[in-house]
């Protein structure tokens, strides 16, 4: 399986993201809401990528990362 490298920088209001693939390609990126509903989307956008294993990394930002970081982020899909 190949792999998709996510990078996410969040901030209070929406969180930028990059897409990378195995061969350090750009196949995706953009911005989205930090909220339920922006997740939601970037989540039904990433899951699109069939054939790939995600990796995500994004930083620590007290409290900003926390709708996005949830172990249960099927309960808000």
């Amino acid at each position: 399986m190949k792999k998709l490298f996510i990078g996410i920088d969040v901030s209070k209001d929406v969180f930028d993201y990059y897409c990378l693939d195995q061969e350090n390609k750009i196949v995706l990126r953009g911005k989205a809401d930090n909220a339920k509903e922006g997740i939601k989307e970037f989540c039904k956008l990433i899951n699109t990528r069939k054939g790939y294993s995600f990796w995500i990394f994004m930083e620590h930002t007290k409290y900003y990362d926390s709708l996005l970081a949830r172990r249960d982020i099927n309960t808000i899909i």
